[in-house]
């Protein structure tokens, strides 16, 4: 299930309550940088889900599967100019994919050996 939330004056008011995408283990979520879009890695499923983010921050589900990851998920990042989603896999590679302006994503390539082992997180520019 995601939601989203709103925070004023300290409190937090739930805007979106329950939205579910049937996919399993969201790993990481990122959003893009003009509030537009979110995505969710999901680890179990090998999948990324895409949402819209309404102007009053209400989730609505593009795509329970937008693309599918080889190896799982753990970590995501946008690049600066929201163009490019990198995923990076369990098994150490980055994933690359292209986002269209309607939010939906196209796979680009993988690039395996790009982490070592023990590393976490990712990061763009």
């Amino acid at each position: 299930m995601r939601l989203s939330y709103a925070v004023r004056f300290g409190r937090l008011r739930t805007i979106s309550p329950s939205l579910s995408d049937t996919q399993a283990a969201a790993c990481w979520l990122v959003t893009t940088r003009d509030g537009r879009y979110a995505y969710t890695v999901n680890a179990a499923s090998s999948t990324i889900s895409s949402y819209r983010i309404g102007t009053d921050g209400r989730l609505s589900l593009l795509a329970a599967v937008a693309a599918r990851t080889t190896g799982g998920g753990t970590d995501a990042a946008l690049s600066p100019d929201n163009k490019t989603l990198q995923v990076r896999l369990g098994n150490g590679a980055i994933a690359s994919y292209a986002v269209a302006h309607n939010g939906s994503l196209t796979s680009l390539q993988d690039t395996s050996g790009a982490a070592t082992s023990g590393t976490a997180g990712l990061a763009t520019d």
